[in-house]
């Protein structure tokens, strides 16, 4: 096997590499390198990850969201599942991420103003501009934005993946995206894909659908292949949503819960609160952690991180 592994923030390969590996996987530089680079800037996570004034947090590269009140239904003839209140829960989390990126392109856009007021004529040479911070978040990766030249998205544009074991739950996904964005107008911006189809692709962003919710069992949703290539596609980050009850009936999943728990990245949600609740509000949901994933000094630990500044926004 290949034993080391370039595209994942080291927070999202530990429980793979333990768990599938034998503890074997190791980060390539690449990815060691994304824990100690601030959000926003060129080496690290998207901006939109990040937290106002603070470079050494951001939001979690890794978290498991406990969907209290998912319900599974049968759909495409009875052959497959979906879940609307997961749907539902998945696009508002895509909302407050480009909520986040609207506002970490404002602060980006007043602090280059302000460096170019404090830097005289005479001093922005090319060395200077060198020493200047980049940030590789606030263009995004666009290609069909509105005749101003803008992109709904942002800079979360062409970022995010979201990913589902169930045919049908795709299909629901696409629906509460034309129904939330306009249909037309979300394509190009975000995917939405089956496991199996995003077998050895990646994506900087992952929002993971679990589906099930229940006792009936959780077909191939417990199938180590599909779950091994469902946690190791996100690159910066992999928000995982799914029904703890539910899924503990599978002895992997119950260790991914637990670990997820242990690590203070286990948030128990509710889809009734995350439809009432504000972009903004949703986002303090997601845990905060340290650049390298783990919870800030002074987080109890089994527990979200409680944060100690102000989101982005």
């Amino acid at each position: 096997m290949l034993k080391t592994q370039y595209r994942m923030h080291p927070a999202i390969r530990r429980f793979p590499s333990s768990y599938f590996y034998d503890g074997k996987l190791k980060d390539g530089g690449r990815a060691r390198a994304m824990s100690y680079a601030p959000a926003g800037a060129a080496a690290g996570a998207p901006g939109f990850l990040a937290l106002r004034g603070e470079s050494a947090v951001r939001l979690a590269p890794y978290a498991f969201f406990n969907l209290r009140d998912g319900q599974q239904t049968r759909g495409d003839g009875g052959r497959s599942l979906r879940n609307d209140v997961e749907a539902r829960f998945l696009v508002r989390l895509l909302l407050a991420l480009v909520h986040a990126a609207d506002a970490w392109h404002i602060e980006v856009v007043a602090g280059d103003e302000a460096r170019e007021i404090e830097i005289s004529a005479d001093e922005r040479d090319a060395d200077e501009r060198d020493v200047l911070p980049t940030y590789g978040s606030v263009g995004g990766t666009c290609g069909a934005a509105d005749a101003d030249g803008c992109c709904p998205f942002g800079s979360v544009c062409g970022r995010v993946v979201m990913l589902t074991p169930y045919r049908e739950q795709k299909r629901a996904l696409e629906a509460e995206l034309s129904r939330v964005f306009g249909p037309g107008v979300w394509e190009h911006a975000v995917e939405v894909a089956s496991v199996d189809a995003y077998q050895g692709k990646e994506k900087e962003v992952v929002l993971y659908s679990c589906v099930r919710s229940g006792t009936a069992g959780l077909g191939f949703v417990k199938d180590l292949r599909r779950l091994n290539v469902a946690l190791t596609r996100a690159k910066h980050a992999l928000y995982v949503i799914g029904n703890d009850a539910s899924l503990r009936q599978s002895e992997t999943w119950a260790a991914l819960l637990d670990d997820a728990h242990n690590r203070g990245l286990s948030v128990d949600v509710s889809g009734e609160q995350a439809m009432r609740a504000s972009p903004r509000e949703l986002l303090r949901k997601v845990p905060v952690t340290t650049l390298d994933g783990t919870p800030p000094a002074g987080s109890p630990r089994g527990a979200p991180p409680q944060r100690s500044v102000p989101l982005v926004r």
